[in-house]
């Protein structure tokens, strides 16, 4: 049975590659030089998953649904989605004219955070054997809509050392990640960083992972870091993102 689509307004995703939602299946790879928003991109799009659709006749906009997130990198910060749910909310009651209830927040980001699982591997031994082992969580879930890798070029330097042997491993990871896609209606979002030259402009670059992995992705999303004038504190930043074929 297919899962009803993911949306999320994310204006990459909404303008260039679905409209209509995401239909699980899906694969799409977020790209990009460090820095350049891939993470924050995730950021949004599990907000848009695990925030409910509506608590007590509001409106949340979210789809209440779970989320496995591998953070390879161990940079993603729950922190984080705490203050964009916050942020997010605290919108709501002000279009609302509801007054802020803080006591209220706290059990209902606690609900919120029941549906992200976040997995940490530290080589791509580990996470050959948790994305074989994943089955079991998302049978005891049941509501489990997408899975994210952060990020998919976390252990090439590691595995090109190994050479045969890391190529195997690539090729392992890549048929486990194909398999949960099509057993448990998926939608896949992975990030790159890219190592190598990359076009600023067209997002071309030389591919450096598995050649398998080309054919499970089906939209690439390119993100770049604009010039932007910086606030009195400096913290001011400016990203852009295009849709690229895979």
């Amino acid at each position: 049975m297919k899962a009803e689509p993911l949306h999320t307004e994310i204006p990459v995703i909404y303008n260039e590659i679905s409209k209509g939602g995401l239909m699980s299946g899906q694969a799409i790879e977020i790209f990009g030089a460090p820095s350049s928003g891939k993470t924050q991109v995730l950021f949004q799009i599990i907000m848009d998953c695990i925030l409910p659709k509506d608590v007590e006749g509001v409106d949340f906009g979210g789809d209440g649904s779970g989320v496995v997130l591998y953070d390879n990198d161990f940079s993603f910060d729950v922190l984080r989605i705490v203050e964009i749910i916050e942020e997010r909310i605290k919108f709501r009651w002000r279009e609302l004219d509801k007054e802020w209830d803080p006591q209220w927040f706290g059990p209902f980001v606690q609900d919120c955070l029941t549906r992200l699982h976040i997995i940490r591997c530290k080589n791509s031994f580990e996470f050959s054997v948790s994305l074989r082992s994943l089955p079991v969580l998302l049978s005891k879930m049941g509501n489990i809509k997408v899975l994210m890798i952060d990020s998919l070029s976390a252990f090439f330097w590691l595995d090109k050392q190994e050479e045969d042997q890391g190529k195997s491993k690539q090729q392992r990871i890549c048929r486990s990640i194909l398999e949960l896609l099509n057993q448990y209606n998926l939608v896949l979002f992975a990030t790159k960083t890219v190592i190598f030259k990359c076009d600023a402009t067209t997002g071309q670059h030389n591919e450096f992972l598995n050649p398998m992995w080309q054919q499970i992705i089906q939209h690439r999303i390119f993100l770049k870091r604009e010039d932007a004038a910086k606030d009195e504190e400096g913290s001011l930043r400016k990203y852009s993102a295009r849709s690229s074929p895979p």
